[in-house]
């Protein structure tokens, strides 16, 4: 296809999923019942089977569609590599609701919006290619509202996440009577894609001869958020992580080992275990423990407004994709909404910066925040993101494993958007989870700088060669472990083969320059004038100074780390930080209480999970595991607490 054929798709796709693809549904026909048909319009298409390709979150989207004398006739989705478990319903679901439509303007699925939009925009290159026009197939699907719906029970959680599902489970088993809403088509949130969970004193920590202790953990991570968390919260969660990871071990199934040596060098304590299976392996035991005990899961549900009475939590209200209206009255109410990373708005206004890429698809809007303030809750402290290890190209790459993104681990010279130097780059190579992760995502999009020569280097020895040779050695072995790690899903995808020679780094540089994240320019001036970044020549020569005399004089990196940009031709490579999630929210005291102003617990409400804001504090811990500890041991405590409050009253 013609580029300008392609862009011209690109853009009616965009435009159809600013408007309505970005929505998510839930009365389209159930999974593998075909939706009611709408008329075609009078088709001008070539019949025959058309090969296409989509991109989605994780790749390419193959898609076959057939189309015959009466318009779309079916639409098969072919290879792909979508994440198992939460691109399914998408898969499933939108090539019924394209051909029945005859429209490429269906809703997304919730919680699959990117696998969506990648079938849409594969199914309308194929009409393209049969000589039809995309908005002859781009009528918007009407949705109609139901009759509101009414439910009444004890406890109403709002989210299926980690902290969502453990609270719903912990009720559950304690004989209440629990209905989970969520918002996706899928339940378990980032929780079911987390590597792993943080634990102390566990007893494979033990045995693998671990002898740290929950005060030794506790102190380092009081001093380490000077003192800002709300100490009996974190004291908490810590003296129960361990009986939580042997809990979900032995309860349901999930193998968990703990990393020794750490994953990184510069965590203090091995308190990281890798949990295996993912997605909805991981989940679906915790769903068959809920339902078996009575609990009901409503997906594609969304939290909007809290009910309250007489000042206390008494049920929630919320929304199906149709704008149909669902009243759950309950007698407490525990929120698990996974915070506010996909509002873009709320993490601009506390962070400053809206460039960033989610490392998993998320629908956390912040309505949990919002819903607690509703009921008189106070937030503990301002939002910041959780910074991934990598930064991520803001292109889609063929495969997820794309190395170009080892780049923003080289510890080269990084620049902002004004082509400024502005943090010591060695951190994320040593220290990416916090202050490297911290310092690379405060000012959004950066740049990373390099020369042919060490193009050349890292084709032909990878991240070790841009080292001196003792250093090199020194290192090896922990690019072996990302490297191990990053196959088996320990940290992310593209750390891959970071102990190798990247060998596909200049196809994937050229990939770059198509999709215009990469510039390659003959001079440091030209390359400033190609990538706007306005102090870019001035900031090489000042470097090129630091790298003359071999002390960082400037920013204090380490000197192993000073590369020559010195011959043609350059290049510069545009990287977004890559987050997981915000944290910072509402404020709770140890039982997950969401409390006041003048902290005083708001009757019924509990808060689990990063929805709440009192364990984290800007930076993000040095030991891993720590969001993972929180979710399903908050979860936890909530649930056994909502469990006991309900009780209470009843007595």
């Amino acid at each position: 296809m013609k580029r300008l054929q392609w862009f011209s798709i690109f853009l009616v796709c965009m435009l159809l999923f600013s408007v309505t693809g970005c929505t998510p549904q839930n009365d389209a026909a159930p999974q593998n019942e075909t939706p009611a048909a709408t008329t075609a319009p009078e088709s001008s298409l070539t019949p025959g089977a058309y090969q296409a390709v989509g991109h989605g979150n994780s790749g390419p989207v193959h898609v076959e569609v057939l189309i015959d004398e009466t318009g779309i006739a079916s639409v098969n989705v072919g290879e792909h590599n979508e994440t198992a478990g939460l691109a399914d319903p998408a898969i499933e679901r939108i090539p019924l609701e394209i051909v029945a439509h005859q429209s490429v303007a269906v809703d997304a699925v919730s919680g699959a919006t990117l696998t969506s939009k990648a079938i849409c925009e594969a199914v309308a290159d194929a009409i393209v290619q049969a000589g039809g026009k995309v908005e002859d197939y781009s009528t918007m699907v009407e949705k109609t509202a139901g009759d509101t719906e009414e439910y009444h029970t004890q406890l109403v959680v709002v989210g299926a996440g980690g902290s969502g599902m453990m609270a719903a489970v912990e009720a559950a088993r304690a004989g209440i009577e629990v209905i989970v809403i969520e918002k996706s088509a899928t339940p378990g949130g980032i929780s079911a894609y987390g590597a792993g969970i943080g634990a102390v004193e566990s007893s494979m920590q033990k045995e693998a001869g671990l002898t740290f202790t929950t005060k030794e953990v506790y102190d380092h991570m009081m001093e380490y958020s000077n003192a800002v968390v709300y100490a009996p919260l974190l004291r908490t969660i810590l003296e129960q992580s361990a009986d939580t990871a042997e809990w979900l071990a032995e309860q349901f199934g999930w193998d968990i080992n703990v990393v020794t040596p750490n994953i990184w060098e510069g965590e203090v304590f091995d308190t990281y275990h890798l949990v295996y299976p993912y997605g909805l392996e991981r989940f679906n035991p915790l769903i068959a423990d809920f339902e078996k005990n009575g609990g009901t899961l409503l997906l594609e549900t969304e939290g909007k407004s809290m009910i309250m009475e007489n000042g206390k939590a008494a049920g929630v209200i919320a929304e199906k994709p149709n704008g149909t209206e669902v009243h759950i009255h309950a007698e407490a109410v525990v929120l698990a909404t996974g915070g506010a990373i996909a509002n873009e708005a709320m993490v601009f206004e506390s962070t400053g910066t809206a460039e960033y890429i989610t490392m998993q698809p998320s629908l956390s809007d912040g309505a949990g925040l919002r819903m607690a303030q509703e009921a008189g809750a106070v937030l503990a402290n301002e939002l910041f993101t959780q910074v991934s290890e990598i930064g991520m190209t803001p292109g889609i790459a063929p495969e997820p494993s794309f190395h170009i993104n080892l780049l923003s681990s080289s510890a080269l010279l990084f620049v902002n958007s004004n082509g400024d130097r502005y943090f010591n780059e060695g951190l994320f190579r040593e220290q990416p989870l916090n202050q490297g992760g911290a310092a690379s995502a405060s000012m959004g999009a950066y740049y990373v700088i390099f020369d042919q020569e060490t193009l050349e280097t890292l084709v032909s020895n990878g991240l070790k060669g841009l080292l001196p040779e003792e250093e090199a050695k020194r290192q090896t072995s922990q690019l072996e472990k990302l490297s191990f790690y990053g196959s088996t899903s320990g940290v992310p995808p593209m750390f891959a083969g970071a102990n190798e020679p990247l060998a596909d780094l200049e196809r994937e540089m050229a990939f770059g320059m198509e999709n215009g994240y990469v510039w390659k320019a003959d001079s440091i001036a030209e390359l400033q004038q190609m990538t706007s970044l306005h102090n870019l020549e001035k900031t090489v020569d000042r470097y090129s100074e630091l790298v003359v005399a071999k002390e960082d004089t400037d920013l204090f990196k380490r000197d192993v780390y000073l590369v020559e940009i010195e011959e043609g031709p350059f290049y510069a490579v545009k990287f977004m930080p890559g987050v997981f999630s915000t944290l910072g929210g509402v404020k709770v005291n140890e039982k997950l209480e969401a409390v006041d102003a003048k902290n005083a617990p708001v009757p019924g409400l509990y808060v689990a999970g990063i929805d709440g804001g009192s364990m984290f504090h800007k930076p993000y811990y040095d030991i891993c595991g720590t969001t993972m500890m929180y979710a399903f041991g908050s979860g936890r405590i909530a649930g056994r607490e909502a469990a006991a409050y309900i009780s209470e009253t009843q007595n």
